[in-house]
């Protein structure tokens, strides 16, 4: 028997709460930038690219963001796993609209791995 927690199956967790939650929540795209080949004169050249995304922007309430030492202009930026074309990354940019662009920090998930908690702070 496959568990609810296996995130591959798809009577699993992560499926069931995609499921619930699909077009139901902001749909933003995340980009990553890693590192490619070297170009002539032996720079590394960054590549950029770009996943649709689907979740929301939250605050911290005061008690936990002081207990846990975050910053103030910090939030908490909530993926559905299974609405996402990729699995999020310390350092992923974020953008919603009518939100500014957001830059992960630190990332948190459930054993299921269904949903991600983003620490995120606005960038430029």
């Amino acid at each position: 028997m496959v568990s609810f927690l296996d995130p591959n199956s798809n009577t699993g967790l992560r499926s069931q709460l995609a499921k619930g939650f699909k077009g139901r929540l902001l749909v933003g795209v995340l980009t990553r930038k890693t590192n490619g080949d070297v170009d002539e004169r032996g720079i590394p050249q960054t590549i950029e690219t770009s996943y649709r995304m689907e979740g929301f922007v939250d605050n911290y309430s005061a008690f936990y963001r002081r207990n846990a030492g975050i910053p103030d202009n910090d939030v908490k930026i909530v993926f559905i796993a299974g609405n996402c074309d990729t699995d999020p990354i310390k350092d992923d940019r974020i953008k919603f609209a009518n939100f500014p662009q957001y830059q992960i920090r630190a990332v948190e998930t459930d054993p299921a791995l269904a949903h991600f908690n983003c620490q995120s702070y606005s960038v430029i």
